[in-house]
C-alpha cells in the first residue's frame, strides 16, 4: 500500500516578493511581478484543493491544505487585544500564529465564515478578517504597502475559494483559534496506529494536567479493520484495564471527555502497521490497569508485554512493537503530554499536527 504522505515532504510555496528586488523597478514592473507571483499561487492552489474520493486521498489533500503559501513577521491583533508582532503562516486553508516555531493559534478559513476588509480605501497596510457569525475579528498590520497587497490577494483567493465550497460552521468559543477537523473528516481519515488525546473533566485528571504542564490527561489508540465501517478506540481504563470500543459507543460511555484531539501517524508502511498493532492488541487485551511508583522510577524497558499498563505506557509499547520508538527507554516514561508535543519517531515516521475533533454536539449551527 502507498505510504502516507509526510508533512515534512510537502514543499513549501512562498509567494513573498523581496522588497529589495523592487526598489529599482518601475510601478508597472512591480505590478507585473506581483501578477506573476499570483499566477503561480493560483495554479498551485487550484491543483491542491481538488476534491478527492477515497479517505486516504482526502487526507492527503487535507495535508496539502497545510502547505504554506505566505509567511512573515506581522503585527496582529485579535478582538480587543493589542497589536503584537508575530510569526504568521498562511496555508491554503488556515491562518496560523507560531510561538517557538510551534503552532500556537490556528484559524480554519475553510469552515469559518469571514469577510476580508480593507480598513483604509487608500492603503492595504491594515487588513481586517471579520468572523462575523462569531463576533470575532483579527487585524493584520503591515509596514509595507506591497507586502500588505500580497497578503490581501492571497487571503481574498482563499475567501473566494471556500465561500460556497464548504458549509460554514458556527462553533463553540473553545474551538476558535484551534486546529480543528470535523467529526466526519476524522471518521474518514482515521487509520490503525493514529492516536487520540483527551482532556477529562475530573479533578484527578486536572491535577495530572497541572503536574505535567499539559492540556491532556489521557491517550488512546485507533484501530480500523476493513470489515468495520466504524473505527475502534483502544485504551486503558482504571476499572477494566486494556479495552476497546467502537467510536459511537465510546462517546456515549465516556461523557467526561471535554476535548478530544487527533494525531495521524504519517510516512509509514500502512500494511505493516496494521499487522503489528493487531498482533500487539491481541497479546495485551484484558490486561489490568497498573500504575505505581516503581513504574514511574523505571528508566530501562522491561520488555514489550507486561501484566499491566497505564494509558500512555500502552501506546508507547504499541509504537515500540511497530519499531516506531526506541526499545531501551522505559515505556512508563511516556505520558499523555509526550504524545501531544513533537515526538521523534523512528524510520522517518511522524505524527501530524494535533487536530481538535469538532464533535457534532459542539457545532451551534451550520450556515
Amino acid at each position: 500500500m502507498q505510504r502516507s504522505q509526510s508533512f515534512s515532504e510537502i514543499q513549501s510555496l512562498n509567494n513573498q516578493v523581496k522588497i529589495e528586488d523592487l526598489v529599482q523597478q518601475s510601478p508597472n514592473q512591480i505590478e507585473n511581478q506581483i501578477k506573476q507571483q499570483q499566477y503561480i499561487f493560483q495554479a498551485s492552489f487550484a491543483n491542491q484543493t481538488q476534491i478527492c474520493n477515497t479517505p486516504l486521498e482526502k487526507y492527503n489533500n487535507s495535508a496539502l491544505g497545510n502547505t504554506i503559501i505566505k509567511q512573515g513577521l506581522i503585527y496582529i491583533k485579535i478582538n480587543t487585544g493589542s497589536f503584537k508582532k508575530s510569526n504568521i503562516q498562511l496555508t491554503i486553508e488556515k491562518l496560523v500564529i507560531l510561538e517557538d516555531k510551534q503552532w500556537f493559534m490556528v484559524f480554519n478559513l475553510k469552515y469559518l465564515a469571514f469577510n476580508l476588509i480593507q480598513c483604509n480605501k487608500n492603503s492595504l497596510r491594515l487588513i481586517k478578517i471579520d468572523f462575523y457569525k462569531m463576533n470575532k475579528v483579527i487585524f493584520l498590520r503591515f509596514n509595507d504597502e506591497i507586502e500588505g497587497k500580497l497578503w490581501f490577494q492571497c487571503l481574498k483567493m482563499i475567501e473566494d475559494k471556500f465561500k460556497n465550497f464548504y458549509q460554514k460552521l458556527v462553533i463553540k468559543d473553545m474551538y476558535f483559534g484551534t486546529n480543528f477537523v470535523t467529526q466526519n473528516e476524522f471518521l474518514d481519515w482515521a487509520e490503525t496506529g493514529d492516536i487520540l488525546l483527551f482532556e477529562t473533566d475530573h479533578y484527578l485528571a486536572k491535577l495530572q494536567r497541572v503536574f505535567t504542564s499539559s492540556n491532556f490527561d489521557h491517550v488512546g489508540l485507533i484501530i480500523r479493520k476493513q470489515e468495520h465501517k466504524e473505527i475502534i478506540i483502544v485504551d486503558v481504563k482504571n476499572n477494566i484495564g486494556v479495552d476497546f470500543e467502537f467510536w459511537s459507543f465510546f462517546l456515549k460511555q465516556n461523557t467526561q471527555f471535554k476535548k478530544i484531539c487527533y494525531r495521524k501517524l504519517l510516512n509509514i508502511d500502512r500494511g505493516y502497521i496494521n499487522q503489528r498493532i493487531q498482533e500487539f492488541i491481541d497479546k495485551v487485551y484484558g490486561q489490568e490497569f497498573q500504575l505505581n511508583i516503581m513504574k514511574l522510577l523505571q528508566q530501562q524497558s522491561d520488555g514489550l508485554i507486561n501484566k499491566g499498563y497505564f494509558c500512555s505506557e500502552l501506546i508507547a509499547k504499541a509504537y515500540k512493537y511497530c519499531q516506531l520508538l526506541p526499545q531501551k527507554k522505559a515505556s512508563s516514561q511516556y505520558w499523555p503530554v509526550t504524545f501531544s508535543k513533537q515526538l521523534k519517531l523512528q524510520n522517518k515516521a511522524e505524527l501530524s499536527q494535533p487536530m481538535m475533533i469538532l464533535l457534532d454536539n459542539d457545532i451551534n449551527y451550520q450556515l
